[in-house]
């Protein structure tokens, strides 16, 4: 169920407990509707990096949201898949939007959304707008490592539950929990509540 503010998050279950052991976040998503143990990922550092839990004892049980991902090719073709911890289309380093869709929060060591949490049953997209220089980016970039690169006049952050980006130009990157993916054109983001369970 999604957590609401001043709940408690998670139940304990009682073990020995089966699931399947994951080192990042596109590993972790392609377990949808399982459970898994994280080793790694912006999903485990949004959990505080928990150590990995003794399976055969009690443990405690998350819900997490999950990102359903449909890509348009620019064939037309269309492929769906999942993600636990962001979508992010356009370059940082270059001048151009770049929107970044964050379930966790967490991009890399990177804190973007510092109020996202991975069970809210919303998530945060984060948009650069493309005329912000190459410069205030690279400081942008910096604070994020502690969150304080918010507010900004040329950073939006907003919370939904869809949303859809078009490729604007030919050197937008998509990244999918971090895997590029290649000849896109337009990418539709749904969240799915409570759609993997993570051990702890």
């Amino acid at each position: 169920m999604t957590i609401r503010p001043g709940d408690d998050w998670g139940r304990r279950i009682p073990g020995p407990v089966s699931a399947v052991r994951v080192a990042d976040d596109a590993s972790a998503a392609a377990h949808r509707g399982g459970r898994v143990v994280l080793t790694g990922g912006d999903l485990h550092r949004a959990l505080g990096a928990p150590g990995t839990p003794d399976t055969d004892s009690d443990c405690t049980e998350l819900e997490v949201d999950l990102l359903e991902v449909v890509v348009e090719r620019r064939d037309g073709r269309e492929e769906t898949t999942w993600a636990a911890s962001s979508v992010v289309a356009g370059n940082w380093w270059r001048r151009g939007r770049v929107t970044a869709v964050l379930n966790t929060g967490f991009l890399d060591e990177r804190n973007l959304a510092p109020r996202a949490h991975p069970n809210d049953g919303a998530f945060e997209v984060l948009q650069v707008d493309r005329v912000m220089p190459r410069r205030e980016r690279r400081e942008a970039l910096r604070r994020s490592l502690t969150g304080s690169h918010l507010p900004h006049p040329l950073i939006g952050l907003v919370r939904a539950d869809s949303w859809e980006i078009e490729r604007t130009g030919p050197l937008d990157t998509l990244r999918i929990d971090g895997v590029i993916v290649r000849d896109w054109c337009r990418v539709r983001v749904t969240l799915h509540p409570d759609a993997l369970l993570v051990v702890v």
